[in-house]
Formats: structure tokens, sequence, C-alpha cells
């Protein structure tokens, strides 16, 4: 905001997109680089491209993943004159008491490649990521209210680009950024596709970290996977009268447990402005062969 404080640096600091390319001159990198801005969703927007490039040979090995921090107050005074700030300071997602977000910081990176060429350098295989969709909710009340039905669609387009069935899923990472009305309608659009499953949000951890949610989503499937356990979605005690938890067949972690059966999970990010997207990933061994 100081203007005498702009000098040569100040355009490369401030693009987005320098980000990447620093990254990638950095290192070496020739594969495509590039910034994506979907608001919330954009990190898990990453993951989908990076698996689509190294699918498609536009690369051997992808980095995906995203940084969120809050530098200035600009963003938290935007959210609270839209309303969207937690009243309480608690993130608490599917809960009675859910109040708004919290907003948070953070920044992870995974890497995406072939399991032969993972075998073949000697790479330890974290999870098989088999599938995953991006798509919009293409209007309805308003640019920035969710819809029940965009989010069935990505949901029911990431499971059949993996080919499982979604009733082979036994835990879904859910995008669930604590308010009232959001929760409701993610829960909806989850129970439509899947029917019983375990339900949980890292967002009752970290708050919403914004850009960054669906990296820091798939990062706890992915550690959920390793561990062989399903945590509990912290904040939640008491679940929201807006779900009909009784019949939907969702099942809200109210604590950690083992993680038995096949551990298949679903995660999804829904950004500001529309643009969804959900992965598909499993343990290494569910799948023999993929």
């Amino acid at each position: 905001g100081d203007r005498t404080e702009i000098g040569p640096h100040s355009l490369l600091g401030s693009l987005k997109n320098m980000v990447v390319g620093r990254i990638a001159s950095a290192f070496g990198l020739t594969g495509p680089a590039m910034a994506i801005d979907t608001a919330c969703s954009s990190s898990l927007v990453a993951v989908h491209l990076a698996a689509k490039a190294v699918r498609g040979g536009e690369c051997d090995f992808a980095l995906a993943g995203g940084v969120q921090l809050l530098l200035t107050s600009q963003g938290f005074r935007s959210f609270d004159a839209a309303g969207l700030l937690s009243s309480t300071g608690a993130s608490q997602p599917f809960d009675s008491r859910a109040a708004g977000l919290v907003p948070g910081e953070g920044g992870a990176l995974i890497g995406i490649t072939t399991l032969e060429t993972a075998y073949r350098l000697g790479y330890g295989v974290l999870a098989l990521l088999h599938g995953s969709a991006v798509t919009n909710d293409g209007g309805g009340l308003s640019s920035t209210a969710p819809s029940p039905d965009g989010q069935e669609a990505v949901i029911r387009a990431a499971w059949a680009d993996a080919k499982l069935s979604p009733s082979e899923a036994s835990y879904i990472e859910a995008h669930a950024a604590g308010t009232a009305i959001g929760d409701a309608v993610e829960a909806t659009a989850t129970a439509r596709v899947f029917g019983a499953v375990a339900l949980a949000s890292v967002k009752g951890n970290l708050g919403h970290t914004l850009a960054t949610a669906g990296i820091a989503g798939i990062s706890r499937a992915l550690l959920s996977i390793q561990h062989e356990w399903l945590p509990a979605s912290a904040g939640l005690s008491h679940p929201t009268g807006r779900i009909p938890w009784d019949t939907n067949g969702l099942k809200p972690l109210l604590s950690g447990e083992q993680w038995s059966g096949a551990r298949i999970a679903g995660v999804s990010s829904f950004g500001l402005g529309g643009t969804n997207a959900h992965v598909v990933v499993s343990a290494p061994n569910e799948s023999p062969g993929v």
C-alpha cells in the first residue's frame, strides 16, 4: 500500500504465476507449470490437472498443492463484511453450533506419478489416486450459493473416472467449511451418492485454509490411509439437526476409530464461485494391478 516502497521486485513478487515459475526455474522443471485459482478448490483442482498431465504424458512426475498466507487484515475484513466469519472464533463443521468459517494458513505439496515410475525410482507409494473430476455448479440461486446438484455431479464424475462404485467408499473427507447452510447442502449431495459412509472435515483442526483447503483434505486422507485410522472431526460433538443423520446413512466421526475394511476414500473441495473438485484415493494394496 506504500507507493514509496514499490521497487524492481514488486511486480514479480505480486504475480501468482511466479510462485510456480520460480519453483520450475529453481529445480529445472520443464513440464506444465501453472498457478490455479478456483478459490477454495484451487489446490484440489491442481491435483486433478497434475494427474491428467501425468496420465497424458505431459510429464512423468508432477508436484501439486497449494499455499495460503494471511499477511494483511484485508481478507478478514472482507469475510466479516460478507457475514462468513465465525462469531465464536471456532471452526465446527457439521455441528449444531457452527457459526461460520475460521480462515487458516498452510501449505503442502504431493507428488504424483505412475506406479511404474514410482517402483522404478524406489519411491514410497502413500496411496493410489484412482480418479478425479472438476465441474461448476453452473448458476443456481447465485454465483456464490452452493448447489447440491452440482456437488453430486462432480462426485459421481470422479467415481466414474476412477471406475469404482461409490458403494466401495468407507470415508469421505468433506469440504465442510463450518457454515450451517453450506455443510447441510454438502451432506445432502454426499448422501445422495454414498449412503452409509463415515464423514469428517479437517477444517475443524486447521480452519478453512482457503486455496489450500483441498490439499489439506487430501493430506489427511493419505495420513488416515497410512495409519489405518479414521480421525475424529474436531469441533464436532453435537451433529446439526439440519442434516437427517438417522436416515441419510452418513456417519459423523465424533471420535477416532480404527479403519476396518477397504481403505477407499473420497475427498471433496468446493470453491466460492462454484468450481467443485473431488478425488478418489485408496491404500496402495487395495486394488492390485492398478
